[in-house]
């Protein structure tokens, strides 16, 4: 869960002590709001987060009056941010009172290592996870499948895509030059090849640009590609 960030809403510095320990092994980083305030005010200065724990019993805004504010800011992510309550109230009423208040989950105190740790592979997605997801929704395995006539023989393409795109990609760094529009073909037809179809358009408004000397569109947009593309062939498996 590198780079994953996580705010922790709790008025007893103790309790935001604690959880902060038990976070420490997942390699998160942590930050502290000490009042449901201190939260909204975070979230309106743009800090995004991962996953928010949310206490319930808070002197002046508790947490479903901090939660209620935070989803009606308007944008997408206070829409959608994972909050979770975190509290000693633990009955079957108040978790179904927190899940119709705009909370995502509940977690009870003390902390438990374990309910902890489901908590956090439910709401926070590891790097390959979320590579392997952006992997799926640019090539369409459906057609793919198809167009080979099996999985096999479609895995068997993605592996040739795996070892011979790489020093295309090397060759696309230079950005310029006429071994720059030969490999930026060569590119567009491989991903084509293997239903990768938005690479293969981005690689071939690269190729346009190219051949028409704008190189300045080139360097916008070539860096992004080759991230894109390396990524992908990261999660494609040898087997």
């Amino acid at each position: 869960m590198a780079n994953a960030s996580v705010l922790v809403v709790d008025d007893v510095e103790v309790n935001l002590e604690v959880v902060k320990i038990f976070l420490k092994p997942y390699d998160l980083y942590v930050e502290l709001a000490d009042s449901g305030q201190r939260a909204i005010e975070l979230i309106e200065a743009k800090n995004e987060y991962d996953l928010i724990f949310m206490d319930h019993m808070m002197p002046v805004m508790d947490g479903i009056e901090t939660v209620r504010i935070i989803r009606s800011m308007g944008s997408e992510y206070a829409k959608n941010v994972p909050i979770v309550a975190f509290t000693a109230d633990t009955t079957p009423d108040s978790e179904k009172m927190f899940l119709e208040n705009g909370f995502s989950d509940f977690i009870s105190k003390p902390v438990d290592a374990r309910k902890l740790d489901n908590c956090l592979k439910k709401w926070i997605k590891s790097d390959r996870e979320e590579i392997e997801e952006n992997a799926k929704s640019c090539i369409n395995f459906e057609e793919g499948i198809a167009q080979f006539g099996s999985e096999e023989k479609f895995k068997k393409m993605l592996l040739s895509f795996k070892k011979h795109v790489p020093a295309l990609l090397k060759n696309l760094e230079e950005n310029s030059g006429n071994e720059y529009l030969i490999s930026i073909h060569a590119l567009k037809g491989c991903a084509r090849t293997i239903f990768m179809n938005e690479i293969g358009d981005r690689a071939n408004e690269l190729e346009i640009a190219a051949k028409n000397n704008d190189w300045g569109f080139v360097e916008s947009k070539n860096a992004a590609l080759i991230k894109d593309v390396q990524r992908f062939i990261d999660v494609i498996e040898e087997r």
